[in-house]
């Protein structure tokens, strides 16, 4: 036989190199994540606690095609029950009203609209009465997500006084709930809280419903978000599993009146 190479030794020391090699590789990028993994990250990262954790939908055992059909088709699967600890977790938060949530994030492509059209439709289903209100005149991701476009009555007619709050029909889509659409761009400029608009619909929707839920548009991009969640009674920022940094998040909390607001938590998203 060849007294060279020697190809047990040569296979072993690859072998030893190669795990040597892959778990420094490993723990080296571990180390520099600056990404959030469990709730405890959040806690110790942050100084806000976490209001819970909502799985990646295709992890789930029972699901359907999307989030809102998984709520529907599955009222005791593992997917609702986490929307279900969200929304507990909220009434437990020391303030005393808990009627009118803001959800925002830091930035966009986090899935907080999809985390507001959930929690709504978990509470409609469970015959609270509920209204979901489209904040984010810039995108308006909600109203065109489910169908709300030019012809149908939404916040604009509501705003100049031509239709009343109570014309507004529920929606189906939603288990229920009614949602304020932004049925038709604004003019560029204007805002939602201009002559305190906003602010007399929601004053007027406590009187009417269990719960009503702002999705707001990011805090970072959009100026107005951070005026917004002063209305609300709680905040929930929705953060991306191991994708947004702590430095993004962080840099979010500090353009939000906390200490105008009752209470605030971030939900772990997929």
């Amino acid at each position: 036989r060849p007294s060279s190479p020697n190809l047990a030794l040569n296979l072993s020391l690859g072998l030893l190199i190669g795990v040597l090699v892959g778990g420094a590789s490993a723990i080296a990028v571990e180390s520099a994540y600056a990404g959030f993994t469990t709730a405890e990250d959040v806690e110790r990262r942050l100084q806000v606690r976490c209001a819970g954790s909502v799985p990646l939908l295709e992890s789930v055992d029972t699901h359907a095609g999307s989030p809102l059909e998984t709520i529907a088709a599955y009222p005791g699967g593992a997917f609702t029950e986490s929307m279900r600890s969200v929304l507990a977790a909220i009434r437990q938060s020391p303030d005393s009203r808990n009627q009118v949530i803001a959800v925002t994030s830091a930035m966009p492509d986090e899935g907080k609209t999809t985390i507001a059209a959930c929690l709504a439709r978990t509470a409609a289903i469970a015959h609270e009465r509920v209204a979901i209100i489209d904040c984010d005149v810039v995108r308006r991701q909600l109203s065109l997500s489910y169908g709300m476009t030019t012809g149908l009555q939404g916040l604009g007619v509501i705003f100049d006084g031509s239709v009343k709050i109570d014309a507004v029909p529920s929606s189906d889509v939603l288990g229920g709930a009614v949602l304020f659409a932004i049925t038709e761009p604004f003019d560029q400029g204007v805002r939602l809280l201009e002559q305190g608009k906003l602010n007399r619909v929601i004053a007027q929707l406590r009187e009417q419903f269990d719960l009503i839920i702002l999705d707001c548009a990011p805090v970072l991009p959009i100026a107005e978000t951070r005026d917004i969640v002063a209305l609300a009674d709680n905040v929930i920022v929705v953060t991306r599993w191991r994708y947004t940094t702590d430095r993004v998040v962080r840099a979010a909390l500090k353009k939000l009146p906390l200490q105008a607001l009752g209470d605030l938590g971030v939900v772990l998203n997929r």
